[in-house]
């Protein structure tokens, strides 16, 4: 159960609510980031009803994994991640003039050490982080189409996975095309023969991924092509929630596309292999799906807010280059 008390402001000067001592959990206690645990973090309340469908609730990714190599080398870890500050608006990029969405999305990792895995007696303790575990470990995106906020998804089947232009503002019929292990290749993931295929992506292109709103998200729909800038980073150490943590700052990624999206984040190990049976693999350690951005033409784009309390604290640290705004920024005429 979540404190009621106030939290007291950070160095920062940030209240992102409290974090409990390290202790080992029974795996029945569930870390799932809640609506209240949202709104404590950031002070935003969930504006998206999010989910999984039912027959993805035994996808592996997420599962506790025994780790052969790497910074967490001989250790049993579960990773978990969570959209923390959602990208808002953004303008479509053309051939010039790219602008990056805004605020920059944020998404926290959270790594727990597992004891007893697959059993009955499986307890799991979060971690103390540190610039170590930062080693190899990387975010990637994908890009989904979504109706507009409020439209009824009656219109939009499965049986027509084309979308039309007049729904989600497509400009580029090649755009249309994806493959189920593009990103996969594209982050240089496929090293050697030990990559084993994605066992979260479905094996059919049809197969529904998650819902927004009530809508399906299927892989067939990606439209991670239409993205532009840095759609892979590595976390940073900063201070979150009154402790240190690990952020992925996607601070330079721009959308080709007008229209509604959401992003699919995916976090990767590429020096840490997971041990299975006789053979070591790499696998997606963790996934989430983000809220609900608008992309607008540049001619109704309407300006952008102030910078986020966020983003101005993640501006302080070294290596972390983030627009700030202390004042809304109009679309010039």
């Amino acid at each position: 159960m979540t404190s009621q008390q106030n939290h007291p402001l950070n160095s920062s000067g940030i209240s992102y609510g409290t974090h409990q001592q390290d202790i080992w959990a029974p795996q029945s206690i569930n870390h799932t980031f809640s609506a209240e645990d949202d709104m404590l973090r950031t002070g935003i309340p969930s504006q998206n009803l999010s989910s999984a469908p039912p027959n993805r609730e035994a996808s592996p990714i997420g599962r506790p994994m025994y780790l052969s190599s790497g910074p967490l080398a001989g250790r049993t870890v579960r990773m978990e991640i969570q959209e923390i500050q959602q990208a808002e608006l953004g303008r479509r990029y053309g051939k010039i003039d790219r602008r990056p969405i805004d605020p920059p999305p944020v998404v926290l990792l959270r790594i727990f050490e597992v004891r007893n895995a697959g059993t009955n007696r499986q307890q799991e303790r979060e971690l103390e982080y540190d610039t170590p575990l930062t080693i190899g470990l990387i975010c990637t995106v994908d890009l989904f189409p979504v109706p507009r906020p409020g439209e009824s998804s009656i219109n939009h089947t499965l049986e027509n996975p084309t979308l039309s232009e007049g729904t989600f503002g497509f400009d580029s019929p090649s755009l249309m095309q994806s493959s189920s292990n593009d990103s996969r290749i594209m982050y240089g993931l496929h090293h050697g023969s030990d990559y084993r295929a994605d066992p979260g992506v479905p094996s059919h292109a049809d197969e529904v991924l998650h819902y927004i709103n009530g809508y399906p998200i299927t892989e067939r729909s990606k439209q991670t092509q239409a993205l532009a800038g840095n759609t892979f980073v590595q976390p940073i150490l900063a201070e979150y929630g009154g402790r240190d943590s690990l952020l992925f700052v996607f601070n330079d990624l721009s959308v080709k596309l007008e229209g509604y999206f959401i992003l699919r984040y995916r976090v990767f190990d590429i020096y840490s292999q997971e041990y299975v049976g006789d053979t070591t693999t790499r696998s997606v350690m963790s996934e989430c799906y983000g809220g609900i951005f608008r992309m607008y033409p540049s001619k109704t784009f309407p300006g952008l807010p102030p910078s986020t309390e966020l983003t101005k604290h993640l501006a302080r640290y070294n290596g972390t280059r983030v627009n700030v705004r202390n004042e809304e920024r109009h679309r010039r005429l």
